[in-house]
């Protein structure tokens, strides 16, 4: 029974992400959809006809006539969220700074429910990300933009987009949404334009060592330069992490010959706090530097 499930869930799945041959955030006010699966045009949902269905048509719109409505429902005793993406994904090469939409999300009574908006930008149809961001969008009964900025870990261009909605517990946990939750979303959109980080020779003499300098200026807002030096030939990789070593940006990813660098980072899509740099070179000789240094965004 199980296993049935899940093949009419992916089939559902996958025919309708192949409906996303669109050069733009598809159907991104949700104005048409597919009756049979009960399906916005060009976006998947988790609803399996004849067992539950999550996502629905609403007529309470921001603009246009209707918006897309996701609900945690019960099946079985286990509550089911709602899933609304853009499987396999859509055409998009634009640098864009920034998801913006707008949604109307109401927690089950006595619960700290969440809606989560992911996006992601790839290169190679969903094989090598290029950027990666999300909003938490918390309680709210008329309509509220909600912001989800995209930190860029490569100066690749994007050739993919994919975007996600669901329902999660309360904020910060793994904890499952409680059924009767639900969220209305419409309006999606993608605006401004990430800088591009440029990794620049800034001398022509081999340097005698490897090294990692300070970033200047430190503290910055939002922009910093870090500057390094390869004394050999070697793959480099230079990416800086929160303070809980998370990866937030690769700058660098790449084989380099041996001189004194310079890149730009700009962390405008990130918040105030300590961060943390960190070079990583493995020579054509075999010899392997790392070398760590801290940085802090000041906004």
């Amino acid at each position: 029974m199980k296993r049935s499930l899940i093949l009419l869930s992916a089939t559902a799945l996958l025919f309708c992400g192949a409906l996303t041959a669109f050069a733009q955030i598809p159907n991104a006010g949700f104005e048409t959809w597919i009756p049979v699966l009960n399906s916005p045009t060009g976006w998947a949902t988790g609803n399996i006809p004849g067992f539950y269905t999550t996502v629905t048509q609403s007529t309470t719109a921001h603009s246009g006539s209707s918006s897309a409505k996701g609900t945690v429902v019960a099946f079985a005793t286990n509550p089911i969220p709602p899933t609304l993406t853009t499987i396999p994904g859509f055409p998009w090469s634009q640098r864009s700074a920034v998801l913006t939409g707008y949604y109307q999300f109401f927690p089950a009574a006595g619960t700290t429910d969440s809606a989560y908006v992911t996006v992601v930008l790839y290169k190679g149809q969903l094989t090598a990300p290029v950027a990666a961001g999300g909003a938490s969008l918390g309680s709210s009964s008329s309509w509220k933009q909600f912001s989800a900025p995209l930190i860029y870990v490569s100066t690749t261009a994007a050739d993919t987009g994919m975007i996600m909605i669901t329902i999660g517990g309360s904020s910060g946990t793994s904890s499952p949404p409680h059924a009767g939750s639900y969220f209305l979303v419409d309006d999606l959109a993608f605006s401004g334009t990430a800088p591009l980080s440029a990794v620049e020779n800034t001398g022509n003499s081999v340097p005698n060592s490897f090294a990692l300098e300070q970033n200047y200026p430190n503290p910055f807002n939002p922009s910093t330069k870090i500057s390094f030096s390869l004394a050999q030939q070697g793959f480099a990789t230079l990416k800086v992490y929160s303070i809980l070593g998370v990866e937030v940006a690769s700058l660098v990813n790449e084989q380099k010959d041996p001189g004194t660098f310079s890149v730009n980072w700009n962390a405008a899509g990130l918040p105030s706090g300590m961060y943390l740099y960190r070079l990583s070179v493995t020579s054509e000789k075999g010899q392997v530097f790392e070398q760590s240094k801290k940085l802090m965004l000041l906004k």
